[in-house]
């Protein structure tokens, strides 16, 4: 079974909101998923990254500290994972979930998602992987324009077990976005060729735009499961109204 819901919250009058996202795998008989080799997750349709003048971070530093204060400026979200390691480990590993904005990490990509892991186990091996993930957010608009980005997170992950596949049945993230200000000034009087008065004003921009409205009055978030085996992909689409996005 797999289950996807997403929240649009507290969405303000700068245009910020609070997007969570909540994905479930599970078997019924409380089996082992299938072994996942990728998760692909679609905007909707318009909800665009306005990149230009925002802070990114960097993969190689990250790598060396795996601390999130190193890309603090760029930290976009958090969340928690679970992840499924059976047969080696039987109890199912807990890990925070740090998300940052990341420069774009292919030709075809806009942007890239950074995922930084901490495990939350008593076994200093599991707690000491901290793996960083980059996700490439590329542009790959539906044919029925209910999806926009598509952001692809590989899920393969090296440790120090050789025959280790993990599988993540459960992701809670909520994507809060990140702001900046544009300052504008305007000259209201010249003398001498030289502005002698000037108004200065200020506006927040958010990461993320807000996407138009379609006839439906409901935007479209869709998640794909993508498996080492070659089995066909799971998906979910879920929607949420298009009034939770305005002030």
């Amino acid at each position: 079974m797999f289950n996807f819901t997403v929240q649009v919250k507290d969405s303000k009058k700068d245009g910020t909101y609070k997007v969570v996202l909540n994905s479930r795998t599970y078997e019924t008989g409380g089996g082992k998923i299938e072994a996942l080799d990728e998760i692909q997750t679609r905007l909707p349709y318009g909800m665009r990254i306005r990149r230009k003048g925002f802070p990114t971070c960097s993969v190689k530093k990250l790598e060396k500290t795996r601390d999130p204060k190193t890309c603090s400026k760029s930290r976009i979200g958090s969340g928690t994972a679970l992840t499924d390691a059976r047969p080696l480990f039987t109890e199912p590993i807990s890990s925070k979930v740090y998300l940052f904005l990341g420069k774009p990490s292919s030709k075809k990509s806009v942007a890239s998602f950074v995922t930084l892991a901490h495990p939350q186990s008593s076994n200093p091996i599991i707690s000491g992987i901290k793996p960083v993930l980059v996700g490439p957010v590329v542009n790959d608009p539906s044919p029925d324009r209910k999806f926009g980005y598509r952001m692809k997170q590989d899920l393969n992950i090296d440790t120090p077990f050789p025959t280790l596949v993990i599988n993540v049945p459960e992701i809670n993230l909520t994507i809060k976005g990140l702001t900046r200000t544009v300052r504008k000034v305007k000259c209201l009087k010249r003398s001498g060729g030289k502005c002698v008065s000037k108004r200065t004003t200020k506006k927040k921009i958010s990461l993320f735009t807000d996407p138009k409205c379609p006839a439906s009055k409901k935007l479209s978030f869709g998640s794909s499961l993508v498996f080492k085996s070659g089995v066909p992909p799971l998906e979910r689409e879920t929607q949420v109204k298009c009034f939770k996005f305005k002030s």
